[in-house]
């Protein structure tokens, strides 16, 4: 068991993602900046233990994907959402997943993994999509709005693709 945990933490880590989860009191915000309408569908990159899609698919009729790289967490994430068929995380590198059907994305991710990951958005993500990034803004993007409801948590940034 220890070998699989240091395995899939080096997995992390190789990933470029390394998991810190959104802060909880945060969700609400996430959830009002999506807007996300019945039958969207919402993918966070980097879901980790899967609060926020659980979250997400739990006060709104979108179809919820996770996507995470460290096989633990993605294991944690389908026992948690076994009784919900709105919700589904995939193990996988989130530099690869396909973004054409995404409505709205999350990430909570890296300057550097974001600048990798800014073109792909561009290029394949489908025209109305909204991408929410916390903490981080899109290197070479202007947000189209920032939200900042808790002076202790970092800033929640909204594109429109």
């Amino acid at each position: 068991f220890l070998l699989f945990t240091a395995i899939s933490y080096l997995l992390s880590v190789i990933g470029g993602a390394q998991f810190v989860a959104s802060p909880s009191t945060i969700l609400p915000e996430i959830i009002q900046l999506a807007k996300l309408a019945p039958g969207e569908r919402f993918l966070e990159l980097g879901s980790g233990e899967g609060s926020l899609c659980l979250a997400i698919a739990k006060q709104t009729s979108a179809r919820v994907i996770g996507i995470d790289i460290n096989p633990l967490l993605i294991l944690y994430s389908r026992w948690r959402s076994r009784s919900n068929p709105d919700v589904s995380f995939v193990w996988g590198d989130l530099r690869s997943v396909d973004l054409s059907r995404i409505d709205v994305l999350y990430c909570y991710l890296l300057p550097a993994l974001l600048q990798k990951l800014a073109p792909r958005f561009s290029k394949q993500l489908p025209r109305g999509a909204r991408v929410i990034s916390y903490a981080f803004p899109i290197p070479g993007r202007a947000p189209s709005q920032t939200h900042r409801a808790n002076p202790n948590h970092s800033t929640l940034y909204l594109y429109q693709y």
